[in-house]
């Protein structure tokens, strides 16, 4: 392509081309005068809110669960966070979360395969995204009390017009109740992706690596981001790998209450 262009010009264009191309440079390499910097707008600490803006915040119940909103200016736009409690979950399960975790919604459901289940979500919502909330509970005075008292929450995100809220809420309970989770491929993929991504993080990042390490052993929080997310997790992933590998059934079963 770059060839046939210039192969189409002139001498003199090409010659135009060029010097363009060298002032361009001198451009980029210059320092901006201060009279030019001058011309930037600023913010100064005066600009900015030193106060939390308070959101009015209705707490009710449906169908016995507990139900948050609050109005607020969006465009005609309803978000939406489900969360469901994962507490409850024995710690025997927690080594597999990241990987159902990567399997809601992209799998497809008993009805509807990976592409079209993404279609309809693609053309119905805004998107909807998993993740999960892992904390410890904090008094009013901001202090912990127990380290053993945690919020650990599946958290399920997404967004759609008002008009489309209701196949938004529908596309929610199918993930999340129907997903395809024993799709092999897909469990070694994620899987595999995570072992590199893993491989490449500790060499940069083995600092926040030895932190979760230390917190395992102040918190339950803190141990369960090691279970899911640290180094004992990295070096369960070769026995998983393995698992999901030669013994699929295997896998799954011990993923199951």
């Amino acid at each position: 392509m770059l060839i046939d262009t210039q192969a189409a010009m002139s001498d003199t264009r090409l010659a135009e081309v060029v010097k363009e191309t060298a002032d361009l440079k001198v451009e980029q390499k210059s320092v901006d005068s201060q009279k030019l910097l001058d011309t930037l707008p600023k913010l100064s600490l005066s600009d900015l809110t030193t106060k939390d803006k308070d959101f009015d915040i209705s707490i009710g119940e449906k169908h016995g669960v507990t139900v948050l909103t609050h109005d607020v200016a969006s465009s005609g736009l309803v978000y939406c966070q489900l969360l469901l409690d994962m507490a409850v979950l024995p710690i025997a399960y927690l080594p597999i979360l990241p990987v159902f975790l990567g399997l809601l919604f992209d799998t497809g459901t008993s009805k509807l395969s990976s592409k079209e289940f993404t279609q309809k979500i693609g053309s119905h919502t805004g998107g909807i995204s998993v993740g999960k909330m892992n904390s410890l509970k904090t008094g009013k005075d901001g202090a912990v009390g127990d380290p053993d008292d945690i919020v650990f929450r599946l958290i399920v995100s997404g967004k759609a017009t008002a008009g489309n809220a209701d196949k938004l809420f529908d596309f929610m309970h199918m993930g999340i109740t129907d997903s395809k989770l024993d799709h092999k491929a897909r469990v070694l993929e994620i899987l595999k992706s995570q072992k590199a991504g893993m491989d490449s993080s500790l060499l940069s990042s083995g600092n926040s690596y030895a932190s979760s390490r230390m917190y395992a052993r102040r918190s339950l929080s803190g141990y369960i981001s090691e279970i899911t997310s640290g180094i004992t997790y990295f070096e369960s992933l070769p026995g998983l790998l393995e698992e999901a590998e030669n013994n699929f059934p295997q896998l799954l079963a011990s993923s199951r209450p």
